[in-house]
């Protein structure tokens, strides 16, 4: 969390537990920190979607112009989060996928289908959407806030 708000002095940063465990601690290290950040524990796994939508709305509360999300599990290299910025901030994107800086290692039969399952969805994204997303299950994206009003919001809550 401190390298986040180290990294981005400007940014404000909610910090969605999804009540996957272990709980998250902040661990802020100064009151400056305090100020910018803001935890919502949630009682149980809800899931991505729940944890999203939260965060879209706090995003929407506060008039934010945009929101990136990334997961807590270290798989999203915050040197990547300006990036995905410009990408919103240059209105070339209303949202923009990340990838993960994981190794998918193929030891076990669930990883050679999660591999199998990602790579289908990649390619059905790129014949349907004509998406060059290549990881459409990444917790790492960026909306634009105005991608996620009225029923733009709508459409999104259901691809979520």
């Amino acid at each position: 969390m401190s390298s986040l708000l180290s990294k981005f002095q400007n940014a404000r940063v909610l910090v969605v537990d999804d009540g996957s465990t272990p709980a998250i601690d902040l661990d802020l290290t100064s009151r400056q920190e305090a100020q910018r950040a803001c935890l919502v524990r949630l009682a149980s796994n809800e899931g991505l979607g729940i944890s999203t939508s939260i965060a879209i709305d706090y995003m929407m509360q506060e008039n934010f112009d945009c929101l990136v999300r990334l997961d807590a599990d270290g798989q999203h290299p915050l040197s990547e989060i300006d990036g995905l910025k410009e990408k919103i901030s240059s209105n070339l994107a209303d949202v923009v996928w990340g990838e993960r800086a994981n190794h998918n290692s193929m030891n076990t039969p669930k990883a050679v289908m999660g591999s199998f399952t990602k790579t289908f969805t990649a390619l059905l994204g790129q014949l349907i959407f004509k998406s060059h997303v290549k990881d459409w299950y990444t917790g790492f994206f960026c909306y634009q806030s105005s991608s996620c009003s009225g029923s733009s919001r709508r459409l999104l809550g259901t691809l979520l």
